[in-house]
């Protein structure tokens, strides 16, 4: 599974922080990583990062992660942001699909939180995803064999028994 890091910095303003994109870069670390200012524009990607959504880096610099987000997880995601800077919440995890470059969706896990600063102002958002979409198709073709076998035996006439040593 691939891992990416997700990282955004900001100040009242909504101009970014004292965290530059050098500092956020774990490429040496194989798991992909982005800086976001507010309103999630981002200004650093990594090259894992482009490479599970299908861009160049390059590219990726000043889409906004609602660009890239799946509409039906939009939403979740926003309020999960708020609840963050609201100190509602201190940790955001789910499932999550991004929209790729060629319009296909990816599935991944994101576990997000928000850094403050010495004054407890937010500072930046820092976060995990990885790549889980080989999962998600797993699980899919898992339903897809219980459906035919459930079928099969709710519309077989013969009676069987299973055995378990």
């Amino acid at each position: 599974m691939a891992a990416a890091s997700v990282c955004s910095s900001l100040d009242a303003s909504g101009v970014s922080g004292s965290v530059s994109p050098s500092s956020i870069s774990t490429d040496h670390f194989g798991v992909a990583s982005n800086g976001m200012r507010l309103p999630g524009t981002f200004f650093s990607v990594n090259s894992r990062l482009a490479e599970i959504l299908g861009y160049e880096r390059e590219a990726l610099i000043g889409h906004k992660f609602q660009d890239i987000t799946h509409p039906d997880d939009l939403a979740r995601d926003v309020k999960a942001m708020r609840g963050l800077l609201k100190g509602e919440i201190s940790v955001f995890q789910a499932e999550k699909r991004y929209l790729r470059r060629d319009g296909s969706e990816i599935w991944t896990t994101i576990t997000a939180s928000l850094v403050r600063d010495p004054s407890g102002n937010p500072d930046y958002f820092v976060g995990v995803i990885q790549d889980i979409e080989a999962r998600k198709q797993a699980e899919q073709a898992l339903l897809a064999s219980e459906q035919r076998f459930r079928g099969m035996v709710e519309n077989t006439l013969t009676a069987f028994y299973v055995a378990q040593d």
